[in-house]
């Protein structure tokens, strides 16, 4: 068999062919063109559809954004610089409003000294998500950092003392302390719910004399150098404000000069253009004319289609109404088209005669320049029609038209239309002859040109430079001068503090006197008005004087807490929310609904899932109610009704209002997003998780919401993204967002009118976020996907 074998089988390779490159076709970008773009027919068309409507949109945006104004302190100057290099408003950008304002746009009206504050707080918060967002990468011992974050990025923003954040910090100590203690003796619904009122009391009832004892620690030591520093700045800040002042000055002699030298580049460069301009003058009547004169010919050949449908004058083919009412609509639509053509060729005439010169005159306006520049200009102009030409023309065409009757021959109508064709024609080739000139013209300016444009454009940047420099000058005289005020009232207070805590003693008896004088069952009462029908004059009385003696003394123990706050605090600048605008307002409210709304989402669709009826219907309620009402609404609740279900003298922040809606609003749809990943889970898992022995929660933890929250992650990041653009509806609840403040600032003089260059910006800043979160999520399924490996 192997003789056979081996006589029959010729050749038999015994070792493996060297391994060949694939052909250029099925390697590469080549490749991938081909299987992505161009494997069929259908696919050629779209890509051919889409390179062009790509090519479109880019031959569009493209020159209007890299073709912008960077430097310019309005959009006046804009429109001055991009008409100086040949541009219209729609050829280029004016992004000197991005240049002028964008401090305005990402901070609000956040003091510009302390921008450091927020910039260190948004650095910090990457840091913060660290350990959250890439755990495998980073050391495990940062996510206390993350735990402390919070407190330490609202201090840094709100300011404050600096044991404020830490007091607010062990409320949830307190929290956790009594969650153990409370678990080892009852269940877990009894321990949360003593957790929660552990950190309730503690904020509520401690937090707040604890906080004003510290400012009294403190503050009562540093009385005496507090006061002396303060006459001492008495004596300082007016010669700072003084010499900012002639700062000021001085700054605006350098901008006014700088101005003076913007306008003679301008009127430099208009007297070089002066011939453009001129031509331009003779361009834009004839164009009209052109325009008129195309509009008498479609009349005329409207009329010859009446003629033509009635087969000459409209006239009624029998007596019925119908008949006549056609005749006569047809007789008039001729009227109305004759009176149209008489029209027409008069306003012709009229812009040919009253607003365009003779080429003699345009040789004469272009000899001392462009002719000289460029020769074959004068041939150019001697090839223009005399206007007196052009005039007689348009003469006896009127001359024709005002005989023009419905009795005209279709002979007649045809050789007055191609009458104003030939005339229409004739001015039209003036109107090219003079757009050649035109361009002649430019291009012997353009070397005339080149040093006042560059002149101009060096100019503009020191002047934006100068305005920059100006404003931080004012800037810095407000901050002088609030200070000033502030601590005009600040010393006026410490003088008196004595004083009032000297008195506070004698009100507090006093109204405890008053008090008792007010009978027992109004006593309890807010206001005079409380008071049944039947009380006496004596009684309100009475309860008037010991609700003003009680004011007063709230008033004064108000007093005497704000002004050891202030002389008490070791800590940062206090800022008031009213500061906090733009994107800084944007990243705030979105990062705080998207951190809070997280959690609460997942207990509620714990809830909805749950057995328990109270707990069920009670989540059931809360998320379609939150939903089925838009987020606008919600907004203005916050804003407008809140306040009127708490007592009365609370003061509650409007941006704290704002981002507690946000986040019961995010909640409702991550709860219904997450209740979609449970419902996903086979129900093998569930009672895996029963057959191990765990307790509801070791299993929710441990095997059931690990595996929903991956199956929810598109969904709960697709929120996120859209509750982060939502944002920008605080606008209508007088939340100066980025939206608000380019509102604001379209207001302004300076740039009214400027409309796509702020929402480009705007758009880019969102965008920028919104993508990184859109990556993120890519990135975390593709970790967590465990199928088909």
């Amino acid at each position: 068999m192997s003789e056979t074998h081996a006589q029959s089988v010729s050749y038999v390779r015994e070792t493996m062919l060297s391994e060949q490159e694939p052909p250029v076709t099925e390697r590469g970008v080549i490749k991938w063109i081909r299987e992505n773009l161009f494997s069929g027919w259908v696919n050629i068309l779209l890509t051919v559809i889409s390179l062009f409507v790509i090519y479109w949109a880019l031959a569009l945006v493209l020159p209007w954004a890299f073709g912008g104004v960077w430097n310019a302190g309005s959009l006046t100057e804009c429109r001055e610089v991009l008409f100086s290099f040949y541009k219209d408003s729609h050829d280029g950008a004016c992004w000197a409003v991005i240049e002028d304002r964008w401090l305005q746009i990402l901070f609000g009206f956040y003091p510009p000294e302390l921008y450091w504050r927020p910039i260190l707080a948004f650095v910090l918060f990457f840091v913060a998500l660290a350990p959250v967002l890439f755990a495998e990468r980073v050391p495990g011992q940062l996510i206390w950092f993350t735990v402390v974050y919070p407190f330490l990025a609202t201090w840094l923003i709100w300011g404050g003392a600096v044991w404020t954040p830490i007091l607010a910090l062990l409320g949830f100590v307190a929290a956790f302390v009594a969650y153990k203690i409370l678990s080892k003796v009852s269940g877990p619904i009894v321990a949360n719910l003593g957790a929660l009122v552990a950190a309730l009391v503690w904020w509520g009832a401690l937090m707040g004399p604890i906080d004003d004892s510290l400012n009294r620690m403190v503050g009562a030591g540093r009385l005496e150098d507090t006061v002396a520093s303060l006459n001492q700045q008495a004596e300082d800040l007016p010669v700072q404000i003084a010499a900012l002042e002639a700062d000021a000055e001085a700054k605006a002699s350098e901008i006014a000069a700088a101005v003076e030298t913007k306008n003679a580049l301008l009127v430099e460069m208009t007297e070089i253009r002066i011939e453009e301009f001129a031509i331009d003058q003779q361009i834009e009547p004839k164009e009209d004319a052109v325009q008129l004169l195309n509009g008498a010919e479609e009349s005329i050949g409207q009329i010859e289609d009446i003629l033509s449908e009635w087969g000459g004058v409209p006239e009624a083919a029998s007596d019925s109404e119908a008949d006549l009412a056609d005749a006569e609509a047809a007789a008039a639509s001729i009227d109305g088209l004759i009176a149209d053509v008489n029209k027409f060729l008069g306003d012709a005439l009229n812009d040919i005669e009253s607003n365009t010169a003779d080429p003699a005159d345009v040789a004469a306006l272009l000899a001392a320049g462009a002719t000289q520049a460029d020769a074959s200009i004068t041939e150019d102009i001697d090839a223009l029609v005399a206007k007196s030409d052009l005039t007689d023309s348009l003469g006896d065409l009127i001359d024709l038209a005002t005989g023009l009757t419905a009795d005209a021959s279709a002979s007649d109508l045809a050789a007055l239309r191609a009458d104003i064709a030939t005339a229409s024609a004739l001015v039209q080739s003036d109107v090219d002859t003079l757009d050649g000139i035109k361009d002649k013209i430019i291009a012997a300016n353009a070397s005339d040109l080149e040093a006042p444009q560059a002149a101009l454009v060096a100019n503009m940047a020191q002047l934006t430079q100068l305005r920059d420099e100006a404003t931080t000058i004012a800037q810095d005289n407000f901050r002088i001068s609030s200070q000033q005020t502030e601590n005009r009232g600040f010393l006026t207070a410490l003088n008196s503090l004595t004083e009032r805590e000297n008195s506070l003693p004698e009100l507090r008896a006093t109204t405890q006197e008053l008090r008792d004088a007010v009978p027992s069952a109004y006593r309890n009462m807010i206001d005079v008005n409380q008071l049944p029908e039947d009380a006496t004059s004596e009684d309100a009385a009475a309860l008037n004087a010991y609700l003003g003696a009680r004011n007063q003394e709230l008033s004064v123990g108000a007093s005497i807490r704000d002004t050891y706050a202030e002389l008490g605090r070791v800590g940062l600048r206090p800022i008031d929310s009213r500061q906090i605008g733009g994107f800084m307002l944007a990243l705030i409210i979105g990062i705080a609904g998207i951190v809070l709304s997280l959690p609460l989402g997942i207990l509620l669709a714990l809830g909805r899932q749950s057995h328990l009826f109270f707990v069920n219907k009670i989540c059931v309620a809360f998320i379609e109610v939150i939903r089925g009402v838009p987020l606008i609404v919600w907004l203005f609740t916050a804003s407008l009704l809140l306040n009127y279900f708490l007592p009365p003298g609370t003061n509650f922040d409007l941006m704290l209002r704002v981002i507690i809606m946000v986040t019961l609003f995010s909640a409702a749809y991550i709860a219904e997003v997450i209740r979609g990943g449970l419902a996903a889970l086979p129900t093998g898992q569930y009672e895996g998780a029963d057959s191990l022995g765990l307790s509801y929660w070791q299993s929710m933890q441990l095997i059931v919401l690990p595996q929903a929250l991956k199956i929810s992650i598109p969904g709960i990041v697709n929120t996120f993204i859209g509750l982060f653009k939502d944002t920008v509806l605080v606008v209508f609840i007088g939340l100066l967002d980025p939206i608000g403040l380019s509102n604001a600032i379209r207001a302004d003089t300076d740039w009214n009118g400027i409309y796509w260059e702020l929402f480009v910006f705007i758009g880019a800043l969102f965008f920028i976020f919104c993508f990184g979160m859109g990556r993120y999520s890519l990135y975390l399924e593709r970790k967590l996907q465990r199928e088909h490996r």
